[in-house]
C-alpha cells in the first residue's frame, strides 16, 4: 500500500510538472434557490449543464411532508411514553399524491403501545399544484395540524429550492466529468484529477467555496515524480478492479436484469474513458494494465449479451 505522505504534493508547483491535483471537498447540508444555484455555476466558469434537473411539483411535496415527521413527542414525560408522528404514502396516480400521518405510542422499552395508520391526510394535486390536507384525530389535532401547515411551508420552498443532497449529486458528475480517481476505497470527498482538466477543478473549487453550510474545496498539484506516479497507478488500478469485480458479480447474478446491469455498464464506459486521460498523464507506466482494461471490455461485451438475450 502507498503511503499519501510520500506523494510529493506543492500548491506552488510550476503546472509543466505536475501531472494532475488532489482534490478534496465536503457539501454541507443548505438549500439554494435554483437561480441563485444557476449563477453561481455559471460565475465559477462551470457548464450550466451540470445543473440538477428541474425541481418536480410531486418531488417537493414528498421532501415537504417527509420533513415534518415528528418523533419522541412526549405527552407526559414521567410516563416514559413517546409518540411518533410518521409519513406514509398511501397512493400515487397520474393525478395525485396522497400521504397519511399516522401516530405510533411506545412505552420506555420501545414496545409499541398503539397505532393510528389515520391521523391526517396530505394530499397533492398534480394537474394544479395544489396541497390541500384533512385532520381526523381529533386527540392529536394540535400537532398534527400545525405538521400540515409546515409542510405546506416547506412545500412552497422546496418548489424553488435545491438542498445539499441534490448539490452533491450534482458535484459528484462534475467530478466524474474529470476522470477523477477516488484516494479512499469506498469514495468521499477526495480525488485525483488528471492535469488536463485543472480548469474545470480549480473552478469546481470556486463554485464549492461560494456554498454556504459549511461546503469547501481545495487543490494540492501533484508532482511528477516516482512516488506520485507509483500512486496514482495503485488508485487508477483499485478502481479498475473495482469495476472488474461489479461486473463478474453481475455476470453471475441469474437474476441480471437492465435496471441492475445499466449502471455497471455506465461505470466500466466511464473508466474506459477516463483511462485515456490518464495515458497522456502517465504514458507508458499504464502498458501494464492494458490486459486489465481489456478484460473490462470483453466482461462489458459479455454484459450487452446477458442483457439482451
Amino acid at each position: 500500500m502507498i503511503d499519501l505522505k510520500n506523494v510529493a504534493a506543492s500548491t506552488k508547483q510550476n503546472e509543466q510538472e505536475d501531472i494532475g491535483k488532489f482534490l478534496f471537498y465536503t457539501v454541507g447540508e443548505q438549500l439554494v434557490n435554483r437561480n441563485e444555484l444557476r449563477h453561481l455555476l455559471s460565475s465559477a466558469g462551470l457548464d450550466e449543464g451540470f445543473m440538477p434537473a428541474k425541481i418536480r411539483i410531486p418531488d417537493a411535496f414528498r421532501r415537504a411532508t417527509s420533513a415534518v415527521e415528528r418523533k419522541g413527542e412526549r405527552p407526559d414525560p414521567a410516563s416514559g411514553v413517546v409518540n411518533n408522528y410518521l409519513i406514509k404514502e398511501v397512493s400515487s396516480d397520474n393525478k395525485q399524491v396522497t400521504r397519511f400521518i399516522v401516530k405510533e405510542t411506545k412505552d420506555s422499552k420501545g414496545k409499541r403501545l398503539e397505532y393510528n395508520p389515520q391521523v391526517a391526510k396530505m394530499v397533492l394535486d398534480k394537474e394544479t399544484g395544489y396541497f390541500d390536507y384533512l385532520v381526523w384525530d381529533n386527540e392529536g389535532i394540535g400537532i398534527a395540524s400545525r405538521m400540515c401547515e409546515e409542510a405546506k411551508d416547506y412545500y412552497s420552498l422546496f418548489q424553488t429550492h435545491h438542498d445539499g443532497r441534490a448539490i452533491l449529486s450534482m458535484v459528484s458528475n462534475i467530478v466524474r466529468s474529470m476522470a477523477a480517481t477516488p484516494l479512499r476505497p469506498y469514495g468521499g470527498g477526495d480525488y485525483f484529477v488528471p492535469i488536463k482538466f485543472k480548469s474545470t477543478v480549480n473552478n469546481l473549487v470556486t463554485f464549492l467555496n461560494s456554498l454556504e453550510g459549511n461546503s469547501e474545496g481545495y487543490t494540492v498539484a501533484v508532482r511528477d515524480d516516482e512516488n506520485s506516479r507509483d500512486f496514482v497507478r495503485s488508485k487508477l488500478q483499485d478502481r479498475i478492479k473495482d469495476t472488474l469485480g461489479n461486473l463478474a458479480k453481475s455476470l453471475k447474478d441469474p437474476n441480471l436484469n437492465k435496471s441492475h446491469g445499466n449502471p455497471k455498464l455506465r461505470e466500466a464506459k466511464e473508466l474506459l474513458q477516463d483511462f485515456s486521460a490518464y495515458q497522456e498523464a502517465l504514458g507508458e507506466d499504464l502498458e501494464n494494465m492494458g490486459d486489465m482494461v481489456g478484460l473490462v471490455k470483453k466482461q462489458m461485451l459479455a454484459m450487452v449479451d446477458k442483457l439482451s438475450a
